[in-house]
């Protein structure tokens, strides 16, 4: 886990908990970027509603921790934890690449013209303006090659046992959760008459604490 400090509401400091989870995917190897607003870092200005900032932390995340990764093998999740009782919240949002930049940068791709369906679209190609239709590789789409957005509208909201998967595989505990399993007892054994009554005894078991992600 890592603090990553960005720029929020009025170009003021705001700082997110970051952790990375790496899983085995159909495809390869995959990395899981999980940005957390929790009471340690303050809830500032927020990554689930604050594109600009959102595509900050990301890109940073990219071109330092996972540069020259593949990005299709990665995934950015926004959390928010209140601490308990409140149960987490979080979303997955699609990383998009700046076509753009990327050319400017100097990235490898192919040019392609798009043949004219009608008579109006041979006169824009005859001046310049013809359509024409990118290819480029995905394994040459890495992390630091270009910039990267998060586009708002593909997000998705992440079930709760997908985000506790997620919170085990970065090792994420949250505030306030239980640690430790209650101790056990054994009941006492009843005296047997007629022989006088002797002193209950409670015999009591420690149990192994296990820990929880949540």
């Amino acid at each position: 886990m890592q603090t990553i400090t960005f720029p929020g509401k009025e170009a003021q400091a705001c700082r997110v908990e970051v952790g990375i989870a790496y899983r085995q995917g159909d495809a390869g190897r995959r990395a899981d970027i999980v940005l957390i607003h929790n009471r340690r870092v303050g809830h500032q200005t927020s990554l689930l509603v604050s594109d600009q900032a959102r595509d900050i932390v990301l890109n940073k995340i990219l071109a330092n921790d996972l540069q020259g990764v593949r990005v299709d093998c990665v995934r950015l999740v926004v959390l928010v934890d209140l601490d308990e009782p409140s149960p987490l919240f979080g979303m997955e949002f699609p990383i998009q690449l700046d076509l753009r930049d990327y050319m400017r940068q100097g990235n490898p791709y192919r040019v392609e013209s798009v043949r004219p369906g009608s008579f109006s679209g041979w006169l824009r190609r005859l001046v310049g303006f013809g359509e024409a239709k990118y290819s480029l590789w995905k394994r040459d789409v890495t992390g630091g090659c270009a910039r990267f957005h998060t586009p708002t509208d593909q997000r998705r909201e992440l079930s709760h046992a997908e985000l506790d998967a997620l919170c085990a595989a970065i090792g994420y505990q949250r505030e306030g959760a239980e640690r430790f399993v209650p101790v056990a007892a054994v009941a006492p054994t009843p005296p047997a008459p007629p022989s006088p009554p002797e002193p209950q005894r409670v015999i009591r078991f420690a149990v192994p604490g296990t820990e929880t992600m949540q």
